[in-house]
């Protein structure tokens, strides 16, 4: 996220194991009680949080996602287990570039919702919607111009509010 959100901090955490958000029968962590529960723990002065864990999430109307947000709220999370290549491939098992770019993108997109961004018709914007994990793949780890653009507007905003008035 370097050079995109600046003049902000975005605190990180993970999150061990999210029991509370278990769904025995999905076998997987409903993503809506997790942002709930970063909601809760975190700071009044925290800008924005973002989870990330091991635990495969979902949406009650989805089967997976990689990861949620509150759209111009202050918390999102995201999952590692179907980001990593071994979920797909154990050939690609150690392909530690490909995971890493993976979580790269994810995380971005994730925070930039929390900023108001939604979904981008360019398959090649970071903030294209991830159906299938050769979305994430196809897609850059940059805004298109577009989305750039608002972002940059969104952030410039969020930081106004943080200054204190004299």
């Amino acid at each position: 996220m370097k050079g995109h959100c600046d003049l902000m901090e975005v605190e990180v955490g993970v999150l061990e194991n999210p029991d509370y958000a278990y769904s025995p029968e999905r076998n997987q962590y409903d993503a809506r009680l997790i942002l709930k529960d970063l909601e809760r723990r975190l700071s009044d002065n925290a800008i924005k949080a973002i989870g990330i864990t091991w635990a495969d999430l979902y949406l009650p109307m989805l089967k997976y996602v990689y990861g949620s947000a509150q759209v111009e709220g202050r918390c999102a999370v995201f999952s590692l287990h179907r980001l990593h290549p071994r979920f797909y491939s154990p050939v690609e098992a150690d392909n530690n570039e490909l995971f890493t770019c993976r979580v790269e993108k994810t995380t971005l997109h994730e925070i930039a919702h929390t900023f108001g961004l939604t979904h981008c018709s360019n398959p090649e914007c970071v903030m294209y919607s991830s159906c299938h994990i050769e979305d994430t793949d196809c897609k850059n780890a940059e805004f298109c111009s577009s989305c750039r653009e608002v972002f940059q507007w969104m952030v410039k905003r969020a930081s106004q509010r943080l200054r204190p008035r004299s």
